[in-house]
């Protein structure tokens, strides 16, 4: 019984192998990740992360806009100093389906081009650049322990 014990221990173990084997070729390199515009931290500031902006990288703000544009809806709305929406500009409205290329109807309610949107939401949904906010509760993994040598 023993035996077969231990033939199941090796053939979980070269199934892990196998499993890393194959996950390991998945793994980027930090210039791939820089290149794909992956989030990493700035040099001189190790609290800050750095992203793109404009298509170059810079450093993030710290500050929130006054501003921005709805994705949604394409209309700007102002936000406070925490950067939550001002619900002066109100609710966002829009269409959440594509307006056809053919018939020109929306694909979520049907109407045309000049229908009254048939979707809101309390949000609006900015695209633009990224926000030092965002990257609260970032998670890094985390490096590798040293291995001892003598150890196998």
């Amino acid at each position: 019984m023993a035996c077969n014990n231990q033939s199941d221990n090796s053939s979980s173990s070269l199934a892990a192998r196998e499993l890393y084997k194959r996950l390991e070729k998945l793994v980027m390199h930090k210039d791939q990740l820089k290149r794909h515009n992956y989030p990493y931290r700035d040099p001189a500031n190790p609290e800050l992360r750095m992203g793109p902006r404009g298509g170059a990288f810079g450093q993030l703000r710290e500050e929130f806009a006054s501003s921005y544009k709805c994705s949604h809806y394409s209309k700007m709305y102002s936000v406070d100093k925490n950067g939550m929406p001002l619900m002066l500009d109100g609710r966002c409205i829009y269409h959440p389906g594509y307006l056809g290329f053919r018939d020109h109807t929306y694909s979520c309610c049907g109407g045309g081009p000049s229908a009254a949107p048939c979707a809101n939401n309390t949000y609006h949904v900015h695209e633009g650049e990224l926000e030092l906010e965002n990257y609260r509760g970032y998670v890094e993994t985390q490096p590798k322990p040293e291995r001892d040598p003598d150890r196998h």
